[in-house]
């Protein structure tokens, strides 16, 4: 069962849209994940390029057919859209362990109550599925580390990040 997480949530949250300047898109699930192949075909019937496990780009980016050039440098500037997948499982106390997730306690868990039953949030006029309690997904786990790195304090005013220079690794 997938569900919004990080930057999408917080999108849906404060402006009932994605974010206008990050690049991905990340997306949690309960239950087994299907098999890297099935996954794989199930995102191109989509229109999307898995290179690797977890993270995959729609084949319209302009970069998508320079994923795998051995000639290119890897570069420093994220400008690539893709999607983030993140596992969650429910622990033996019924609270939530989420990949990826550290709170403002330094635990990537997450209390029952506050996940489940899911709630929905719009983005764009869609409905989609998170947790139950997104403002508190977002306060006490997200933005502690991972939100107020990428957004600042002021996370909920949209802004553009810092230009960056395109530079490369060698």
């Amino acid at each position: 069962m997938p569900f919004l997480a990080f930057g999408p949530l917080l999108g849906a949250v404060r402006s009932g849209s994605m974010i206008p300047f990050t690049e991905d898109a990340d997306i949690g699930y309960v239950g087994e994940m299907i098999t890297p192949d099935a996954l794989r075909l199930a995102l191109q019937r989509k229109g999307y390029h898995m290179f690797i496990w977890r993270v995959c780009v729609a084949p319209t980016n302009p970069l998508a057919g320079h994923l795998y050039d051995p000639n290119l440098p890897i570069t420093r500037n994220f400008a690539v859209p893709y999607v983030d997948l993140y596992k969650m499982e429910q622990t033996d106390n019924g609270d939530w362990n989420l990949e990826g997730l550290e709170g403002s306690n330094g635990s990537s868990i997450l209390p029952g109550s506050k996940v489940q039953p899911f709630s929905q949030v719009m983005i764009n006029g869609m409905k989609f599925d998170t947790v139950k309690d997104p403002r508190f997904f977002l306060q006490n786990y997200v933005l502690n580390f991972l939100m107020r790195e990428a957004y600042g304090d002021d996370y909920m005013i949209p802004k553009p990040r810092s230009p960056q220079l395109s530079s490369d690794v060698n």
